[in-house]
């Protein structure tokens, strides 16, 4: 990120650091702030052998020492949050993340954009609404502006001025839409009343809670069926999460699935790793017993080295268990944007090791990825700080890090699809099951 286009982005948050705005007793010292700042930019370029993989260290160092510049004087620490939000985006990295500690009044008081959204491009168009206007259906709806600015503008802003390439910015966009209520109160400022023109209309709208604005996940870890379609049949395997807390989940499901699709003679499965943010990577280790025909590797872990090169020891390849009712028919494993960590490692083995056919989109992570996250809480300003402790080198690495990992199908995400609330993509992948994959 330019250093011209990081002092706009502060000027938008409407501080100065010359200007108290608080109480004397809610600023922080320059010297806090340093304090505090020093251990962010350590943890950063120390805490995994390879933190610049997504972006280029030389923009992150001049991007550092402007914005020390800007603790000369005390500031409160929403001002503090603000000045150090654009480093940790520009690393373009989502295991790194900063956040202000929120106070229970806070969260009591403060109102939020009464709607989930969805986000194609440049344009935001209204999902949920999860306000109390009785029959307003606004699904699909697209909205042209909030508080009298424009969401190209808006979108623009919170992503902070960082550079992101087609691959990377629907990841980026991704998780945006299930954190925008957030974003807007936090990095923005809006809170309390909106008035949102849809379609060309205007309309003002209460915000709500913060409890109200994500809906509770009341869905298994895994969900399964059998798809009938051209009078074939086809085993259908959704993964929503690899939380190690749903071991158990895994351990009754899988084997009475897998027991399901040989007793039917199913021959054709759909595997669905699209939204999975990742979690326990021994879960999906469960999963290979079933479908991974001979020994395979979800990764190694990457060492520290002096040298341009990604360092790392190839560790023994892991060789699936003997299991019951093995899958040996066709596989395709569908990913988009929203496969992540753990599931992007299932993602690069599966394609890797010619366990079947992967389709989907691609996302924003590479063959080096980072894991193993921490949380911080920073002692004088009260940030809490994440970010990942080690690089990881996934199947099919050659040496370069830039490059995306492409499914072997490509099938995008369509707008029209999610206005009409339509799975376009396994859609596709089920219309295709006469082909051989």
């Amino acid at each position: 990120m330019p250093v011209w286009l990081f002092i706009c982005i502060l000027s938008q948050f409407n501080f100065s650091c010359n200007t108290h705005t608080g109480p004397e007793s809610s600023r922080i010292a320059p010297e806090d702030l340093l304090h505090d700042f020093a251990i962010i930019t350590r943890l950063i370029e120390s805490s995994s052998p390879y933190p610049f993989y997504m972006t280029e260290r030389g923009g992150y160092d001049s991007l550092k020492a402007s914005i020390k510049e800007w603790f000369k004087d005390s500031l409160t620490k929403e001002e503090f949050f603000y000045a150090v939000y654009p480093l940790v985006k520009s690393l373009k990295n989502p295991h790194y993340s900063i956040a202000p500690v929120m106070t229970h009044t806070d969260s009591l008081e403060s109102r939020y954009f009464p709607f989930s959204v969805f986000i194609e491009n440049d344009s935001l168009f209204i999902d949920e609404n999860f306000g109390n206007e009785a029959g307003q259906d606004l699904h699909g709806k697209y909205v042209s502006s909030i508080n009298g600015q424009k969401t190209y503008d808006i979108l623009s802003q919170l992503h902070q001025g960082v550079s992101y390439a087609a691959t990377e910015i629907s990841y980026i966009n991704y998780t945006l839409e299930s954190s925008f209520g957030k974003q807007l109160h936090t990095l923005l400022g809006m809170s309390g009343q909106f008035n949102i023109e849809i379609e060309g209309h205007m309309h003002t709208y209460g915000g709500v809670r913060i409890n109200l604005l994500k809906k509770k996940d009341v869905r298994s870890a895994i969900y399964d069926s059998i798809i009938h379609a051209n009078e074939k049949q086809i085993g259908y395997l959704k993964i929503h999460n690899l939380n190690p807390n749903n071991a158990k989940e895994w351990d009754v499901k899988l084997p009475a699935f897998f027991r399901k699709l040989s007793l039917l003679k199913v021959r054709k499965l759909v595997i669905d790793m699209r939204d999975n943010f990742g979690g326990s990577s021994a879960l999906t280790r469960k999963l290979m017993n079933y479908i991974a025909p001979d020994k395979y590797s979800l990764g190694d872990e990457a060492r520290y080295s002096k040298d341009a090169e990604i360092a790392y020891e190839p560790s023994p390849l892991s060789t699936p268990k003997n299991v019951p009712d093995k899958f040996a028919g066709e596989c395709i494993l569908l990913v988009n944007a929203g496969t992540f960590s753990s599931a992007h490692m299932f993602f690069c083995g599966f394609k890797h090791y010619k366990m079947g056919v992967t389709a989907g989109e691609p996302g924003i992570e590479r063959f080096l990825i980072s894991g193993e996250l921490k949380e911080m809480e920073l002692e004088r300003t009260k940030c809490k700080f994440y970010y990942p402790t080690s690089n990881f080198v996934l199947p099919g690495f050659s040496g370069t890090i830039k490059a995306p990992v492409m499914p072997d199908i490509v099938i995008p995400r369509l707008l029209h699809d999610r206005i009409n609330q339509r799975d376009g993509q396994l859609d596709s992948i089920i219309s295709l099951v006469d082909l051989k994959w």
